[in-house]
């Protein structure tokens, strides 16, 4: 779920689900409707947010509330309330033939430069697991050894910016949360470098 502007956003990918009235029966039985989305600013908020949680997929696509259902090429929320100035089609649609219903397309970006394992967030060359549950620097260094990884080691304010956006929008509902990197004093008391690289961030 996601709070924005008072709402409450049901964010769910359910399997089954294949056409637009299922999924707006679905909504219904939960006391909800399919996704409005009024404003360019609501639309970046739940495309930001989609992107994070299907950060291994390249293109995503939710059921949203438009349809021209009741009137054939005049597109309306489900509310029946009217098309808003606000619109973000894709440059092919819609197209007036049997399409009636609308999707939020969600493209993830460019084709990563690594290809990474499912549950890892690929960024440049490097594959990123985002992992809770563990209390303590020496732990979170282990776990990640393990893995054949190290601590996150955050070089420029790309890499920085890339991951502060995915984990703002994976703990949207928490004011603060945090997570581990590798660096480090460990070695020499008031001299901080990456544990894995040994370079000064």
């Amino acid at each position: 779920m996601v709070g924005y502007h008072g709402d409450v956003h049901v964010l769910q990918k359910t399997v089954g689900v294949e056409n637009w009235s299922n999924a707006e029966l679905r909504c219904r039985a939960l006391g909800g409707y399919l996704a409005e989305i009024y404003d360019a600013e609501t639309n970046s908020f739940l495309k930001t947010h989609l992107k994070a949680l299907h950060f291994g997929n390249h293109t995503v696509s939710y059921w949203i509330g438009l349809t021209d259902v009741a009137k054939l090429n005049t597109w309306e929320w489900v509310h029946g309330r009217s098309l808003p100035n606000f619109t973000d089609w894709h440059p092919t649609q819609p197209v007036d033939n049997d399409e009636h219903c609308a999707l939020l397309l969600v493209l993830i970006g460019n084709q990563p430069d690594k290809s990474c394992h499912h549950g890892w967030l690929p960024w440049r060359r490097t594959c990123f697991m985002l992992s809770v549950g563990v209390e303590n620097w020496s732990n979170a260094e282990l776990r990640c050894r393990a893995l054949g990884g190290y601590l996150a080691e955050i070089h420029d304010a790309e890499t920085n910016s890339f991951l502060r956006n995915h984990l703002k929008a994976l703990h949207f509902s928490n004011h603060t949360v945090s997570y581990w990197i590798g660096l480090t004093e460990a070695a020499r008391l008031g001299t901080w470098e990456w544990s894995h690289s040994r370079s000064l961030p």
